[in-house]
């Protein structure tokens, strides 16, 4: 759309926004359709003269229209410029094709009806023809002023789009930093090298997360590696109680996306649904590509929704705002009950390869 925009307002809009030869092309074509037709209702002399007084009147039009300032002009001062340059072209051409044709010499008796026929001719059929121009213009331009707005309203959303993304990371990893450095914390003096497991995978993924702070489209291999390591963090505080897995085809690890889409849905899935459960459960992250869409999931086998008021948190309606921001209608979000048990979050977005 801003490809278009910039075409829309880089190119001249007078006449329709069709460049000089194109209009000249057509304007030909016009003159040589209104010598047929006064050919035809017997108006006028032979079909050449015609023709040369319409080439003449309708390039002499043409030529006048161009010196109109028709970007700088609008409303009256538009019509009222229109109409002198076709007023003026419609006399200079009549003069011309007069002198052409010798219409004058011929018809000596009656050169002024010669003259004042042609130029109410001219007149009809000009008004005709820059009326069209000057609407289509008009519509041109509108179009163009709703693009701009288009365009500015998207830059605007992907602003505040971007700016969520900031504060969801303000809110995420000071609490799960904390959270974990306690747990590290606590490990020293208990189990060392489950400890220093932990911080590894803690450095792991604030280095991803530094890494992409300030962009606003990763990839869905580098969105798992993050998911990889704060599931093992939280693997590593809940032991056995927690399983994990991905079911994503190599083929779409280069697939981009916003980064963070789908931590929000983890974190719910281990918080909501495996983490209060006695024996805890199965988070499993799946991707799919077809007919133009990436279809991502995380199924948990944790309670279900009836356990808890799931998909009404502020991370998941910061998450449905950010996809509408950025994608509009082409992207869904929808969490329900699984089947087999457990909750089922369901991501739909365009397909883009990197």
């Amino acid at each position: 759309m801003e490809k278009r925009f910039n075409e829309l307002s880089r190119g001249p809009l007078a006449w329709g926004g069709m460049r000089v030869h194109w209009r000249a092309l057509w304007t030909l074509a016009f003159n040589s359709l209104i010598a047929v037709f006064l050919t035809t209702i017997g108006f006028g002399g032979t079909f050449a003269v015609n023709m040369v007084f319409s080439q003449c009147i309708g390039l002499s039009i043409f030529t006048m229209l161009e010196f109109v300032p028709s970007r700088r002009l609008s409303g009256a001062r538009l019509v009222a410029g229109l109409s002198l340059a076709v007023a003026a072209g419609a006399v200079i051409g009549v003069l011309i094709a007069v002198v052409a044709t010798g219409a004058v010499v011929e018809r000596a008796r009656e050169p002024a009806t010669i003259f004042w026929q042609s130029v109410l001719i001219a007149l009809l059929f000009g008004g005709i023809a820059s009326y069209y121009f000057m609407s289509r213009e008009r519509l041109l331009r509108t179009r163009a002023s709703l693009q701009e707005q288009e365009l500015r309203g998207l830059e605007a959303e992907r602003d505040r789009a971007a700016t969520e993304l900031r504060l969801l990371r303000a809110q995420i990893e000071p609490h799960m930093l904390f959270n974990s450095l306690a747990h590290v914390q606590s490990l020293i003096d208990t189990d060392p090298e489950r400890g220093k497991r932990m911080l590894g995978y803690l450095i792991a993924y604030l280095r991803y997360s530094l890494l992409h702070a300030r962009q606003q489209r990763t990839t869905l291999g580098d969105e798992l590696k993050l998911l990889e390591s704060y599931l093992e963090m939280y693997r590593i505080r809940m032991g056995e109680r927690l399983r994990y897995a991905f079911d994503v085809p190599d083929a779409l690890a280069s697939v981009v996306l916003p980064p963070m889409l789908l931590q929000p849905l983890v974190e719910n899935a281990i918080k909501h649904g495996v983490e209060p459960k006695v024996e805890g459960g199965m988070v499993r992250v799946c991707a799919r590509a077809e007919r133009g869409m990436l279809g991502l999931e995380v199924h948990d086998t944790g309670q279900g929704l009836g356990a808890v008021a799931a998909g009404t948190g502020v991370g998941l309606a910061n998450l449905r705002e950010r996809l509408a921001a950025v994608y509009g209608g082409a992207a869904s979000l929808s969490i329900e009950d699984a089947p087999t048990g457990g909750v089922l979050a369901r991501l739909e977005l365009p397909l883009e390869e990197s």
